[in-house]
């Protein structure tokens, strides 16, 4: 029976189970080649290219087969529990589950140093979050969190508002000197190091904003448009194209606006109603 090395990749640092299985195997198979594919998959009930694809993302594993994953790397105990839930999170299908299983990792991990992952989670997390820290652009802060959670729409409780803050100071969006409040960062972009998870709760919640809105606010004081297409996937990209050049004008007029009097939001979606058909040419 082949003897396994104590771990030197931090489980706890990975999001991905995947990435920590290629670097584990990596590390053990570098001691003991006998620890090969073909070895794992007999211990796991794979055969050895069905072990690289789970490795490289292109083959998904049960609850048991994760469990089997875990003791033949070596891991028990908190470390099982963190790398099937790992399992979990990342063969999700809904935002809701990985909702579910990020807040479980978080606990798994277990330690008072707050990770960026964690900060991200919980910044995405709540609409006002990105409110507030645009408002705080131009707003002259006083310090009264009650103030702050008027301003904005739909208002939220002071208590809200001084977490939102607590937040952002954390994360270092915003810094606080002699008693005021100001951004330390002009932009921020969810960029590929942002899990898709995080984003697609911001997104969820200014959906559900927005159609609130359709009804609260008066058509002077808002723009709801909407288009239905007819569209190739080559169209499709070059819409996706000009959406991209479109959001960066939008950034350019609101940079260069220097009497901004309100925080606004613009959602631009672009998705298929109907599932794609291949044309038979005559």
């Amino acid at each position: 029976m082949l003897q396994i090395p104590r771990s030197s990749p931090n489980l706890f640092d990975y999001l991905d189970f995947r990435a920590f299985l290629r670097e584990r195997y990596a590390e053990i198979h570098g001691e003991n080649r006998a620890f090969s594919y073909r070895y794992i998959g007999g211990k796991v009930g794979l055969d050895s290219g069905s072990v690289s694809r789970v490795l490289n993302k292109d083959r998904k594993i049960n609850s048991e087969t994760a469990e089997k994953f875990a003791k033949v790397f070596g891991l028990a105990n908190r470390e099982k529990d963190f790398f099937e839930t790992l399992v979990f999170y990342c063969q999700s299908k809904s935002n809701t589950e990985k909702n579910h299983y990020f807040e479980k990792i978080l606990k798994l991990r277990g330690v008072k140093i707050k990770t960026l992952e964690e900060y991200q989670f919980k910044f995405y997390k709540h609409w006002y979050n990105l409110a507030i820290w645009t408002l705080l652009h131009y707003y002259p802060f006083d310090g009264d969190a009650k103030n702050l959670a008027r301003m904005l729409t739909p208002s939220i409780t002071p208590v809200q508002a001084k977490e939102s803050l607590d937040l952002l100071k954390a994360i270092g969006l915003v810094a606080e000197r002699e008693g005021k409040v100001f951004v330390t960062e002009k932009h921020i972009s969810s960029g590929d190091a942002i899990q898709a998870t995080f984003v697609n709760n911001l997104h969820l919640e200014m959906a559900k904003l927005s159609l609130q809105f359709l009804e609260l606010f008066k058509t002077s004081e808002r723009d709801y448009s909407g288009l239905t297409l007819t569209l190739s996937p080559n169209s499709f990209q070059k819409i996706r194209e000009k959406l991209k050049q479109y959001r960066q004008e939008l950034m350019d007029i609101a940079g260069q606006d220097n009497e901004p009097n309100g925080v606004y939001r613009m959602n631009l979606q672009l998705f298929p109603l109907t599932r794609p058909f291949q044309r038979v040419l005559p």
